[in-house]
């Protein structure tokens, strides 16, 4: 795989895991980061046979995958924070519920003094 076609498909993939967090599909988003890291890990022990040469599909790919990314930390930036909202109402929900727990009783048991 040429420098061009690893950057092309570099690109496709950040942008296959940007989508999946769009849609909420974090499963597809861990698979699409796998391949990514995968191409990735190939690419790095592979010796370059261009020399190194970058035309102007490797830097579309570049400027695409930089976009991908950056939005890829918005949408998951977003998601934290969404949640961190959400896990400060289920905190508060659980200390109201607590307020409505089982008294303790104030004597060690009832005596009916009626005889």
């Amino acid at each position: 795989m040429s420098t061009a076609e690893t950057a092309l498909e570099l690109a496709r993939l950040t942008e296959a895991v940007v989508q999946a967090l769009e849609g909420g599909d974090l499963d597809a988003a861990e698979r699409a980061v796998e391949a990514r890291e995968a191409l990735l890990a190939r690419e790095a022990g592979r010796p370059r046979m261009d020399g190194g040469a970058q035309g102007p599909a490797y830097a579309a790919a570049a400027r695409a995958v930089h976009e991908a990314d950056r939005r890829c930390r918005e949408l998951l930036t977003a998601n934290v924070e969404a949640l961190r909202g959400e896990l400060r109402h289920i905190a508060a929900g659980a200390a109201a519920l607590r307020g409505y727990g089982r008294a303790e009783p104030a004597a060690p048991g009832l005596v009916d003094c009626r005889d």
